[in-house]
């Protein structure tokens, strides 16, 4: 007899990649709770406090919306938008004036916060690019990535360290990072100093497993765990990891207190993608939040999403999220946003931050104002810790209506996850044990549905699951092959 799938199911359950699930589940149909304690935050381009009346018209508009955080672009397209040494103020910029620190007062003086976000490693969009060329990123041809910077370089992270630094005597809040990470297609850094670095570190040169195009998905997730390539990927993050690093610390040297946050995402795909762990970065206390670019339109897209960016962290850190609604997709449409926000709230986010402001228009702004908005927040950290909300409980019917949305797209993975976590709350929910055991004979090897098969019949010995659940079993004891799913 198999080994009983009751104690392995509940040691499974530690596993992060299962116990991350316990809240990634909405209530279908459930009006999302109150939220008095949320981050409400919108990104603002330059043109929107470059002058006197434009930080007047901001805040004014933000104070409308209900926002308490604005998170300002700091260097892009045209310099800077505060003093620095290492680059001049914005040209648009009239003489005397100091776009972020007038922002921050005037902010300040209606109880919003002031989070400036710096473009990074793409240094096409900074203009840093061409400043530091002999530090961009190379693929193993040696051709450059659009000016895209190579963080092993500690020339590039000083750089970014004094930059974003320089910006804290405007009085701001916190600063958020963007763009830190590598470009979407994971050909990218085979400069000299990164082959030497990983060499020194591994024995390996990394070009013997470099890719002689740009791959896919699908692709990259065949190779991932290759011997070599794997190691490479986590060389990489590393690279990354440790230019947020001396960022945050930086910061938080200069200013205790000040708030360090990225425009980044947890999903699973971002570390061998674009080589960024956002899920490391807050359990190690590198920030204090993450705003994931949800940029989706379709409500179920979003939902899926949401439920996505969870699974890599712990019940207790979905609070640090606040995410990212596409504004600039939904123009005309404010109904969508407000649905947008009330599942970010279910989900457990800690807040949401709209990209951007200037998109934003009348109809939007008395859609979020009148309604999820209409109260005034408080920001998570300004807070007690008693005052916060809690995240609802889930159900095994929750989790196992979740697997099933999984099998249904394909996404083996997921739904076993899924049905383990139903399985954690209820060993002898019968519905599960079902689909996990038919779920598992799909996937390889197809014997391990055996004792899930045996599990429910134990809880479930009679009817058509049952004679289904034994015509498996039999199946699986032959050399033939796995069961076919009669659903």
């Amino acid at each position: 007899m198999s080994r009983p799938i009751g104690k392995t199911l509940q040691s499974r359950i530690l596993n992060p990649a299962i116990g991350l699930l316990l809240l990634a589940i909405p209530f279908c149909g459930a009006a999302p709770p109150p939220a008095p304690v949320e981050f409400r935050g919108a990104w603002v381009h330059y043109q929107d406090y470059v002058s006197a009346a434009a930080v007047s018209r901001t805040v004014a508009k933000a104070k409308r919306l209900g926002l308490n955080a604005l998170l300002p672009l700091a260097n892009h397209p045209d310099n800077l938008m505060f003093r620095s040494t290492l680059q001049p103020l914005n040209k648009k910029v009239q003489k005397g004036f100091d776009p972020l620190l007038e922002l921050a007062k005037a902010a300040h003086a209606e109880g919003i916060e002031v989070h400036p976000y710096f473009l990074t490693l793409n240094g096409k969009l900074n203009g840093v690019g061409t400043k530091l060329a002999k530090f961009r990123m190379l693929d193993r041809a040696g051709k450059t990535s659009s000016d895209w910077l190579c963080p092993t370089h500690p020339e590039v992270r000083q750089y970014f360290v004094q930059l974003v630094t320089d910006c804290l005597y405007a009085g701001v809040d916190g600063v958020q990072l963007d763009y830190i990470r590598y470009p979407d297609d994971a050909r990218f850094c085979y400069c000299a100093a990164c082959r030497a670095a990983f060499k020194a570190e591994s024995g390996m040169d990394p070009i013997a497993f470099a890719p002689q195009s740009r791959p896919t998905l699908a692709q990259l997730q065949d190779c991932r765990d290759r011997p070599g390539y794997r190691e490479w990927s986590a060389w990489r993050r590393q690279q990354v990891t440790q230019l947020a690093k001396e960022l945050s610390d930086a910061v938080r040297a200069k200013r205790p207190g000040t708030k360090v946050s990225a425009a980044a995402g947890t999903q699973e795909v971002d570390q061998f993608h674009v080589f960024r762990d956002g899920a490391a970065w807050l359990r190690a206390g590198l920030v204090d939040f993450l705003c994931p670019m949800m940029y989706v339109v379709d409500e179920e897209a979003f939902r899926t999403r949401a439920a996505a960016e969870l699974l890599a962290l712990r019940p207790q850190e979905y609070g640090s999220l606040f995410s990212g609604l596409p504004a600039y997709k939904l123009r005309g449409s404010p109904q969508r946003l407000v649905e947008h926000v009330a599942s970010a709230r279910e989900f457990g986010f800690g807040g949401v931050c709209l990209f951007p402001l200037e998109y934003l228009d009348e109809s939007a702004v008395r859609a979020l104002s009148d309604g999820p908005f209409q109260e005034p927040a408080v920001l998570p950290w300004r807070a007690a810790a008693a005052s916060r909300p809690v995240a609802p409980q889930r159900t095994p019917e929750d989790f196992c209506r979740l697997g099933l949305v999984y099998k249904q797209t394909g996404d083996l993975e997921r739904a076993k996850l899924s049905f383990y976590a139903a399985l954690a709350l209820d060993p002898k929910h019968a519905d599960s044990l079902h689909r996990l055991a038919w779920t598992l004979a799909a996937m390889q090897p197809a014997g391990a549905a055996a004792p899930c098969f045996e599990r429910f019949l134990a809880v479930e010995p009679e009817g058509v699951r049952a004679d289904e659940a034994r015509a498996a079993l039999e199946r699986l004891r032959q050399p033939a092959g796995a069961p076919t799913n009669p659903q």
